[in-house]
C-alpha cells in the first residue's frame, strides 16, 4: 500500500510521516557518518490545486455540499429513467453552478501559483565549494550556508552562525509573520561569529541538532555540536579550528523565512527548515475551527424541511396515480376498454423518481453560489468604508472570513480586551515609587508626592533608594537604540526636503526616525510600549540609556557614564509576568533585577518596605495606571555559577526543556529586595465612550477581559462608561474557598431575584474563576449572564477563551463577539462566534488571527450598528427570497398534476426549467444583496436599539418563513388557477381567426411569464433602496427572458427538443387579452404583498418616532444634548429602556446619551 500512502500525502490526505522527534542538520553539508535524513526543497506551494489535480480535487470539493450533491442524483436519475424532462434540465444548471464556482477558484488558485512563482525563482547567494554562488530560492537545501544582506527576506528558517556587527548580533522585522513592526535583536552563538567570510565558513564542521518544524514562532529547541580539532581555544575560524563542544540554541537564534534583515549589512546562517516546513508555511493554514453563521444553520433546517415537503409530494402522486389507475372511473374517457394497470416494482421505482425530477425544482440549485458571491463581493465594502478606515497608519477595514459577515448583525455578547483595544497603547509614565517615597511627574520633571500633594522641589535623583530605582530602570529592559545611518534613504537634505526615493521594504516609520536622528534624538524602539517608556521617561531626568552591545549596557547617569556587563537576560513571558537582567556589579558580586506584575514580584521579595510599596501600587491603580513592581537580588560569584552550570544543563535538553529553564528561573528571581514600583498611564481611545454606551442600547452585553490588576481595571471601566454609577456593583475576587465562592455567587443570585429591576455589574478575577469554573459553573454562567457589565481582571489567555466559551455553551446559545489586539487576545478571538482584531502596535497576531480587522475600537459602532444589520437583513431575504421563488415556480407543477391524471406530464418547457434559477431570476436578488439598505447608516446610528430586533435570526424564524411560504403559496394559486379559470371554461379561448384554441404549451408558457414578472416585481416591491444596479438587474432579467424566449419560440430545433414550442410566445403576444389578463393577475397575485409591505413600513415608521436621538453630522461622534421640553413635549416613553426611569429628561453624565420619560 506504498503507493496509496504517496497518492495520499501528494493530495494533502495524509501528513509526511517524520522519522523522528528531532533532526540533524549537518552545516555545509559535511558528510556525517551516519546515513543522512531527506528534507524537502524550498519550493513555497500555498496554491491548492495542480494542472493535473485540479479537475478531480475541485470536484470532490464541490459535490461534499448537500445542495450539489443532491442535484448530480437527480441528473444521474433522469439519465437513468424515462426521464418526463430533459436530463439537460438539470445538468445545465449543475454545470453552471459547478463551473461559476470552479472558474472562481482557478483564478484565486492562479494568483497564488503566480505569487508562488516569484517567491521560489527569486536569487538567493549560499555557498559553494568556498564560495558565494547565486541560485533560485527553491533550490536551497536543508544545511546550506545562506548569505542575506540588508532589507532582503530570508528565504528559509536559518540558524545564525555570524553577522556583519562584531558582537554577532542583527536587526529584524517579522511584520510578514506576527505584525509587528518594532526591530527584534537576533544572535549567533559566540563560537561562532568571527566566522564572516565564505573561506572561513568552509573550516567550520558542526552539527545543528533541533526539533521537528512546529508552528509556534516564538520557540525552538536545539544543540549545536562543534566538531573540533586539536582542542584549542575559539579564535579566528580560520586559522584556530574550535574545540569539541555543545552549546545550546533558542529562538534568538533563528532566523525565520518572511522575517527582512534591517540596519545589518549581512549575515552567514544555515538552513534549518525549507519549503513546507518553515514556520511561516506552517503557520499560513489556518488550523482553527471551522465557523459557520446563524443563517447557514437556519438554510440547513429549510433545505431538509423542504426534502421533506419534495418526498411527501412525490410519495402523494404516486400513491394516487395507482389508486386512481386502480378505479373504473380512472380509465382514458377516448379508451373505456383500457385495461387496469399493472403495479410493478420497476413501474412504481420508475414513478417516483420521474415526480422526483418534476418536483426538485423546489430546492434552489443557485442559492449555494449566489450566497458566495454576495459574500465574497459585499464583503468589499467594508474596506471601502471611509469611516472604518484609520487615516493615521493608512489601514483601511480588512476581512479575512467573507462567511461570517451577516454574523455582525446578530451579536449578543462582546468579549474586549483593554489595553490596545479601549486603550491607546501608548505609555506616558506618571507615577513611581521608591521604597516607602512616592514621585510623580509633571511636565517631564520628577518631584515628590507627601499626603497627596505634590511638592515643589525636584526630586535628587542621588539618594540612594532613588538612585537604585532608576538604576534598576534603565538597565532592566530589551530596548534597542537603533542606528539610522544604516537606513537605505535618501540623503539629509532630501529628507528635511521630503524628498528623496523611496525603496520597496521601507516604511515611514524609518524615514520619521531619520529625521527625529537628524535633530540630535536619541532613538529607542522596544518589544512593549511600558519599556520604552520608562527608558524615555529616565532619559528626561538625566539618567540616559546611551549604547549597547550584546554584553554591555552603557548609560549616562547624571552626567557619570558608567559600562555595565550583561550576563543574563531573561525575557518577559506571559506565564511567569515578570523579566530580569543580570548585570555584574564587581568582580565577585552579581546582581538580578526584576521588574513584573507585583503578583509575580512582591510575593517573592523578602526584604525591603513590600506593604509601603503595595500601598502605593494600590493607589496608582485606583488612578488607572498601568502598574509594574521592581526587586533585585545580590549574587555571590559562586551563586552565579552554579545557577549558569544548571541553565546550560537544562537548556541543552530538547525533551522538557521549556520546564526545566522555568524553574531555574524560579530560583534565580526569588529572595528579591522590594525596589519600587511605576504606574504609566493608557488614555483611552477618542469614541470609546460612546461606542460602549450605543452597543448597550443595541442589547449588547459588554465584558472586558484583561491581565491588569483589579484596581486599575475598574477605574478604566467607570471612565469608559462600561460601569455606570447606577448600576449595582458585585465582586466576585480573591475566593480560593470552594464554600466562599458559592457563597457569595448565591447571595448576588438572591439579590437579582429579589430586585429584578435594578442594573448589575460584576468584577471577576483570575484565581476565583477558576475556583467557580471548576465546582460552580452553573451558577457563575446564571450570575454573569444577568449582569449588564462584566470586568474580568488578572485574566490569563486560556481564561479568557474560558470565558467566551462558557457564554457560548449557555442554554441560551447567544451569539457572541471578541476583540483584541495582542497576541493573549487570540485564543478568545478563535473561539469565538465572530473574532474582530485591532491592528495592534505591538503586533498582529490577533488581525491574522480574527475574521474583520480594522485600527480603532469605535469602528466597531458603525461595524455590528450599521454594515451588521445591513448585512443580515440582505442575506436573510436572499434565503427567504430563493426558497419563495422556487416554491411559487414549481407548485403550479403539483397543481397540474391533479389534473393530468398523476400522468407525470410537465407543465414547463424544458427549456425554462433550466433557466429561471440561473438566468431569469438570479441578478436581480444578487444586485438585492449587495446594495439594500432597509434604512440608512444615520437612522440606524440614530436608534441603535433596532439592532436587537434582528438577533436570534429572527428574520429566519419559522414566523417569518411562514409568512414567505404563504405568499409562495398564494402566488402559486393565482398562477395556474388563474390561467385555467380565464382559458379553460367554455372550451377554451380563441386565439385567431383560425380557430386555435390555447394548448398546453401555450398555457405553461403563459404561467412561467407570469411567474417571471410577479417574482421580479416582488423584489422590487421589498426593496427599500432602489439603485441603478437593482433596476438594472431586472431590466436585464426581462430583456433576457424576452430575447430568448423570442429566439427559442422562432426556431425549430431539428434532433434538439420538440417543435411543440414553435411561435407559441408569439400567438400569447399577439392576443389583446393576453397583456390585460397578465396584469390583472400580477395585481391580484401582489395585493398581499403591498398590504404586507405597508404595514410593516407603518410599524417602522412608528418605531422610529418612538425613539428620540439628535441628529450629527458625524455618525461615529456624540450628538449635542437636546433640551428638556424639547424631549418631553414630543415624547412619552423612556429614550433608554434599559435606563432608569425618571420624571423628566436627563442628560448622563457621560454626556453622550440622554434619559426622556416624561
Amino acid at each position: 500500500m506504498r503507493w496509496y500512502r504517496w497518492v495520499a500525502v501528494k493530495l494533502g490526505l495524509l501528513a509526511a510521516p517524520v522519522s523522528s522527534t528531532y533532526r540533524s542538520v549537518h552545516i555545509n553539508h559535511h558528510e556525517p557518518l551516519e546515513e543522512p535524513q531527506v528534507f524537502p526543497d524550498n519550493r513555497i506551494v500555498s496554491s491548492k490545486y495542480t494542472a493535473w489535480d485540479f479537475l478531480p480535487k475541485n470536484l470532490f470539493e464541490q459535490f461534499r455540499r448537500i445542495a450539489n450533491f443532491y442535484f448530480l442524483c437527480v441528473s444521474i436519475i433522469q439519465l437513468s429513467i424515462d426521464s418526463p424532462v430533459s436530463p439537460v434540465t438539470s445538468i445545465a444548471p449543475l454545470i453552471f453552478v459547478v463551473a461559476v464556482t470552479a472558474i472562481k477558484q482557478a483564478y484565486e488558485d492562479w494568483l497564488r501559483h503566480k505569487s508562488d512563482l516569484q517567491v521560489n525563482n527569486r536569487a538567493v547567494r549560499v555557498l559553494r565549494n568556498g564560495q558565494l554562488a547565486r541560485i533560485k530560492a527553491k533550490d536551497v537545501q536543508v544545511g546550506d550556508i545562506v548569505y542575506v544582506v540588508d532589507e532582503h527576506k530570508f528565504p528559509c528558517d536559518l540558524i545564525m552562525l555570524s553577522s556583519s556587527n562584531e558582537d554577532g548580533r542583527c536587526n529584524v522585522t517579522t511584520a510578514n509573520l506576527d505584525g509587528e513592526t518594532n526591530l527584534k535583536v537576533f544572535q549567533c552563538v559566540p563560537d561562532t561569529r568571527s566566522y564572516q567570510t565564505p573561506e572561513a565558513l568552509t573550516t567550520l564542521h558542526a552539527t545543528i541538532q533541533c526539533e521537528q518544524p512546529t508552528s509556534d514562532l516564538y520557540l525552538f529547541r536545539g544543540r549545536l555540536h562543534l566538531h573540533g580539532e586539536g582542542g584549542s581555544a575559539v579564535g579566528d575560524g580560520a586559522s584556530n579550528p574550535l574545540r569539541s563542544r555543545v552549546i545550546s540554541l533558542n529562538q534568538q537564534n533563528l532566523l525565520l523565512n518572511g522575517a527582512r534583515l534591517k540596519n545589518t549589512r549581512f549575515i552567514y546562517g544555515c538552513a534549518v527548515y525549507t519549503g513546507q516546513e518553515t514556520k511561516m508555511a506552517i503557520n499560513s493554514v489556518y488550523q482553527g475551527k471551522n465557523k459557520w453563521s446563524t443563517i447557514e444553520k437556519g438554510m440547513n433546517k429549510f433545505l431538509a424541511f423542504f426534502l421533506v415537503v419534495l418526498l411527501s409530494e412525490v410519495a402523494l402522486c404516486t400513491g394516487l396515480k395507482y389508486w386512481m389507475a386502480g378505479r373504473p372511473s380512472g380509465r382514458p374517457w377516448y379508451n373505456p376498454s383500457a385495461a387496469t394497470t399493472n403495479i410493478t416494482a420497476k413501474g412504481v421505482v420508475q414513478d417516483l423518481f420521474a415526480f422526483l425530477v418534476l418536483f426538485n425544482y423546489i430546492i434552489p440549485i443557485s442559492l449555494y453560489v449566489t450566497i458566495e458571491m454576495q459574500k465574497f463581493l459585499g464583503a468589499r465594502f467594508l474596506a471601502w468604508d471611509g469611516d472604518l478606515y484609520d487615516k493615521e497608519r493608512n489601514l483601511p477595514c480588512k476581512v479575512n472570513s467573507s462567511d461570517l459577515n451577516e454574523e455582525l448583525g446578530q451579536v449578543e455578547y462582546l468579549f474586549s480586551d483593554k489595553t490596545g483595544t479601549l486603550t491607546e497603547n501608548e505609555m506616558i509614565f506618571r507615577r513611581c515609587c521608591a521604597g516607602s517615597r512616592q514621585f510623580a511627574d509633571v511636565n517631564g520633571r520628577l518631584f515628590e508626592v507627601i499626603d497627596g500633594q505634590v511638592q515643589s522641589a525636584l526630586v535628587d535623583l542621588t539618594e540612594p533608594d532613588v538612585m537604585a530605582f532608576f538604576q534598576l530602570l534603565v538597565l532592566c529592559h530589551t530596548v534597542e537604540i537603533n542606528d539610522p545611518s544604516l537606513l537605505p534613504l535618501a540623503s539629509s537634505e532630501a529628507l528635511v526636503k521630503g524628498k528623496g526615493p523611496r525603496r520597496k521594504g521601507r516604511s515611514f516609520s524609518d524615514e520619521s526616525m531619520r529625521l527625529r536622528q537628524l535633530r540630535g534624538e536619541v532613538l529607542y524602539e522596544g518589544a512593549s510600549p511600558d519599556e520604552t517608556a520608562f527608558v524615555s521617561a529616565c532619559r528626561r531626568y538625566g539618567v540616559v540609556f546611551k549604547a549597547h552591545t550584546n554584553t554591555t549596557y552603557t548609560i549616562n547617569y547624571l552626567g557619570q557614564e558608567a559600562t555595565y556587563e550583561i550576563l543574563r537576560v531573561l525575557e518577559f513571558d506571559a506565564d511567569r509576568k515578570r523579566m530580569s537582567v543580570v548585570i555584574r556589579t564587581g568582580p565577585d558580586t552579581v546582581k538580578v533585577m526584576v521588574k513584573g506584575a507585583e503578583t509575580s514580584v512582591l510575593p517573592r521579595c523578602i526584604a525591603g518596605n513590600v506593604d509601603a510599596v503595595q500601598r502605593h501600587i494600590d493607589h496608582f491603580a485606583q488612578e488607572g495606571l498601568r502598574t509594574l513592581a521592581m526587586g533585585e537580588r545580590l549574587l555571590s560569584n559562586e551563586q552565579w555559577l552554579s545557577f549558569v552550570a544548571g541553565l546550560n544543563e537544562a537548556s541543552n535538553l530538547l525533551v522538557d526543556r521549556e520546564v526545566k529553564v522555568r524553574e531555574m528561573y524560579e530560583r534565580l528571581e526569588s529572595g528579591l529586595t522590594v525596589v519600587g514600583a511605576s504606574g504609566v498611564e493608557d488614555r483611552l481611545q477618542d469614541g470609546v465612550q460612546e461606542t460602549l454606551e450605543t452597543l448597550r442600547v443595541a442589547g449588547i452585553k459588554t465584558w472586558i477581559l484583561t491581565g491588569d490588576k483589579q484596581e486599575t481595571a475598574v477605574n478604566v471601566s467607570y471612565a469608559c462608561g462600561h460601569f455606570k454609577k447606577s448600576m449595582q456593583a458585585f465582586q466576585l475576587t480573591k475566593c480560593e474557598e470552594v464554600s466562599t465562592c458559592e457563597t457569595l455567587l448565591q447571595t448576588m443570585k438572591q439579590t437579582m431575584a429579589l430586585e429584578g429591576d435594578k442594573q448589575y455589574c460584576l468584577t471577576i478575577d483570575g484565581p476565583s474563576l477558576n475556583v467557580a469554573q471548576q465546582h460552580h459553573a452553573g451558577l457563575l454562567q446564571d450570575v454573569t449572564m444577568a449582569c449588564v457589565a462584566v470586568l474580568c481582571c488578572r485574566m490569563s489567555p486560556i481564561q479568557k477563551a474560558q470565558i467566551v466559551k462558557m457564554i457560548k455553551d449557555s442554554p441560551e446559545h447567544p451569539v457572541t463577539a471578541a476583540i483584541g489586539d495582542g497576541a493573549n487576545d487570540v485564543s478568545m478571538i478563535q473561539e469565538a462566534h465572530v473574532g474582530l482584531g485591532i491592528f495592534g502596535k505591538e503586533g498582529r497576531q490577533a488581525a491574522r488571527a480574527a475574521d474583520f480587522s480594522f485600527g480603532r475600537f469605535r469602528m466597531l459602532m458603525k461595524m455590528f450598528i450599521v454594515h451588521g444589520h445591513w448585512y443580515y437583513y440582505r442575506v436573510s431575504t436572499l434565503v427567504q427570497y430563493f426558497f419563495y421563488k422556487n416554491v411559487a415556480f414549481i407548485t403550479p407543477q403539483v397543481f397540474f398534476a391533479f389534473f393530468s391524471a398523476y400522468s407525470e406530464q410537465p407543465v414547463f418547457d424544458q427549456a425554462y426549467l433550466t433557466l429561471f434559477n440561473i438566468i431569469f431570476t438570479s441578478l436581480p436578488i444578487l444586485a438585492f444583496g449587495l446594495f439594500e439598505q432597509d434604512m440608512s447608516a444615520s437612522s440606524l446610528l440614530q436608534q441603535p436599539q433596532i439592532y436587537s430586533e434582528q438577533r436570534k435570526n429572527a428574520r429566519l424564524s419559522k414566523k417569518e418563513f411562514a409568512k414567505w411560504m404563504a405568499i409562495a403559496l398564494w402566488h402559486a394559486v393565482v398562477f395556474f388557477f388563474g390561467f385555467y379559470l380565464l382559458m379553460v371554461p367554455n372550451g377554451g379561448a380563441v386565439l385567431d381567426s383560425s380557430g386555435q384554441t390555447y394548448d398546453l404549451w401555450t398555457f405553461g408558457t403563459a404561467v412561467f411569464t407570469l411567474v417571471i414578472i410577479v417574482v421580479n416585481l416582488k423584489l422590487l416591491m421589498y426593496s427599500s433602496h432602489w439603485n441603478g444596479f437593482l433596476l438594472g438587474a431586472l431590466a436585464v432579467s426581462f430583456l433576457c427572458y424576452a430575447t430568448l424566449s423570442v429566439i427559442y419560440n422562432a426556431t425549430i430545433w431539428k434532433g434538439l427538443v420538440s417543435p411543440d414550442m414553435y411561435w407559441i410566445f408569439f400567438k400569447i403576444w399577439c392576443n389583446a387579452a393576453m397583456p390585460l389578463n397578465l396584469l390583472l393577475l400580477t395585481v391580484t397575485a401582489l395585493i398581499p404583498d403591498l398590504i404586507w409591505q405597508v404595514s410593516q413600513k407603518t410599524q417602522q415608521r412608528r418605531r422610529q418616532q418612538a425613539v428620540f436621538r439628535p441628529p450629527s453630522n458625524n455618525p461615529l461622534r456624540p450628538p449635542p444634548p437636546p433640551t428638556t421640553s424639547s424631549c418631553c413635549s414630543a415624547f412619552s416613553s423612556c429614550l433608554w429602556p434599559s435606563r432608569v426611569s425618571l420624571p423628566n429628561c436627563q442628560i448622563n453624565q457621560d454626556g453622550l446619551s440622554y434619559l426622556c420619560c416624561c
